[in-house]
């Protein structure tokens, strides 16, 4: 009995929490049958706790805690939660999309005006060192700068920076002229040379792809090829990076395969015409991350000796004449391109080059032969016309240009060789001696000219019967009564007319 009451006790000192509520009969000793013990020979009871007898709960209670805890309204609360979640994923992924475009505008204006405030300063410390160029112990970074500047070019960094602007100038007028002045590579250029020529100062100014995409807007009038919406402002792309930013890379990538073909001729305007001893070229600095944007510019670099022989100099363009320039435009097929850079005739070049001549006269008489067996009567007329079609096709075309280059060392192109697509067919072979290889090379070139009466480009052509076997310049204005001589030589021509 006494085992009994202590059992009962610790029932009713069960801890109870508020958030949980125990019931005596969760207990595991509330079910248990407690067994008291009786003096040997008694059969021993059982004896039920008293707190195991508790009222029912009511009916309506008991189906309401069955529906709240049941598996429909389990499931019911976990679709709510998960669409709640959704809707607070969704606003923050919102929320931070606006915040990154917010930090990302708020970087790219903190970049333009800190290269502006950097230029401002190394230009302020450029003018103090001309200020104080006389006086000692100047430690400042603008006449540091200025003074290394002087050092490499030799000259006033001020004189310099005149000198640059009225090149940038003169090499966007150039590039006016070019056949891919349309073209978005050469719009960038000419968009850099105005920049170039407008900015102040005397240091080398460098320009941000946002000032190059505006510039060259400006130019051609599509702000949208140029990554500027309708609000001139930069255009986003699905990354949330300034289009802007890919496409002037690309148009400068581009442009510096034409510059490489557009050099030389751009080096004969400076050294032949204006007698400069330094030709623009064009730089680019390569940023390297947030905070380090690329930056384009045009330098003055120093002719070499082998693009400024001494035998140029010596020929001065005569009265009434002109000087020409090489001119190369793009060459999209690999025969024409590799004409183009020099087609050396050493090894098995000049074996398929012999090759050509003795294939088509093989040709000629090939289709010659069929042509006089259909005259005699052994083939259908049909195919008599075609094989005197084709002879004459062949010697015109392919044999005869050949020898007259190894006679005269210099013809008009043939067609296969001109473009397709070109309206004026005014380039040319040339048969010339590589001093630097000690070999023949055949080459294919324009030459360009402008006309000294009006002004209009002057292209060459063969001289007619007038000028029998010879290649003369037309002014493409008025061709029949200004024309000029021309010498691939010396480059220079006298008026014939």
């Amino acid at each position: 009995m006494r085992s009994v009451l202590i059992q009962t006790r610790s029932l009713r000192c069960l801890p109870r929490h508020r958030h949980v509520r125990h019931r005596r009969d969760s207990h595991p000793m509330a079910h248990a049958r407690l067994r008291v013990r009786q003096p040997p020979g008694r059969q021993q009871s059982v004896v039920s706790p008293p707190s195991a007898k508790l009222p029912p709960e009511p009916e309506d209670k008991a189906c309401h805690t069955r529906a709240r805890n049941g598996p429909a309204a389990q499931r019911l609360v976990s679709a709510v939660r998960s669409l709640r979640r959704l809707g607070n994923n969704r606003l923050a992924r919102e929320r931070r999309s606006k915040v990154h475009r917010r930090r990302r505008l708020t970087s790219e204006a903190c970049q333009v005006a800190r290269g502006r405030r950097r230029r401002k300063s190394e230009t302020a410390g450029i003018e103090a060192w001309n200020i104080s160029v006389g006086m000692s112990g100047i430690h400042g970074h603008g006449a540091k700068m200025a003074g290394s500047e002087q050092e490499k070019t030799g000259q006033n960094p001020t004189e310099n920076r005149h000198e640059l602007a009225a090149a940038a100038k003169i090499l966007g007028g150039i590039a006016e002229n070019w056949d891919e002045r349309n073209q978005k590579p050469v719009t960038l250029l000419r968009a850099l040379c105005r920049l170039t020529a407008e900015a102040s100062g005397a240091r080398t100014p460098l320009f941000s792809f946002e000032d190059l995409a505006r510039a060259a807007a400006g130019i051609d009038g599509k702000a949208w090829a140029w990554g500027i919406d309708r609000n001139s402002k930069l255009d986003l792309d699905s990354k949330k990076e300034p289009r802007a930013s890919r496409k002037v890379r690309t148009a400068f990538d581009s442009l510096q395969a034409i510059w490489a073909r557009k050099q030389e001729g751009v080096a004969q305007h400076f050294r032949d015409d204006l007698g400069w001893a330094e030709v623009p070229e064009l730089g680019k600095n390569s940023g390297g991350g947030r905070g380090h944007p690329t930056e384009y510019f045009l330098i003055l670099q120093a002719l070499s000796s082998q693009t400024d022989p001494p035998s140029d100099r010596r020929y001065r363009v005569p009265e009434g004449g002109l000087r020409y320039h090489t001119d190369d435009s793009e060459q999209r097929r690999w025969l024409t391109r590799a004409m183009s850079e020099g087609f050396l005739l050493t090894g098995w070049r000049a074996g398929f080059f012999v090759l050509l001549i003795f294939g088509s006269l093989l040709f000629a008489l090939l289709f010659g032969s069929v042509a006089l067996a259909g005259i005699l009567g052994w083939f259908p007329l049909p195919t008599t016309l075609a094989a005197i079609f084709l002879a004459a096709a062949v010697l015109v075309s392919g044999a005869m240009p050949l020898k007259r280059l190894a006679e005269d060392r210099m013809i008009r192109a043939p067609w296969w060789l001109q473009g397709i697509f070109d309206p004026h067919d005014d380039k040319l072979l040339l048969l010339r001696r590589n001093q630097a290889r000690q070999a023949n090379e055949v080459v294919l070139m324009r030459f360009l000219a402008k006309c000294p009466i009006c002004g209009s480009k002057v292209r060459v052509h063969p001289g007619g019967r007038e000028f029998h076997g010879r290649i003369v310049g037309r002014c493409g204005q008025v061709p029949l009564e200004h024309v000029f001589a021309f010498d691939p030589f010396t480059r220079v021509g006298k008026a014939l007319r």
